[in-house]
């Protein structure tokens, strides 16, 4: 499952970057794993070429 916790915005009090920090907190804190931590541990399988 992948849940996505934008980064918020501190240009529109509606979406405020400590709002999403907080949740994205809270996330960690229930055992959720950010992509780029389980991304890290994995070798690629192929590589992407522009052209």
């Amino acid at each position: 499952m992948v849940v996505f916790v934008p980064k918020g915005s501190s240009e529109d009090a509606t979406r405020t970057p400590t709002f999403y920090q907080a949740i994205y907190a809270f996330l960690k804190d229930c055992g959720f794993d950010d992509l780029e931590s389980i991304n890290s541990d994995i070798e690629p399988q192929f590589q992407l070429t522009g052209g």
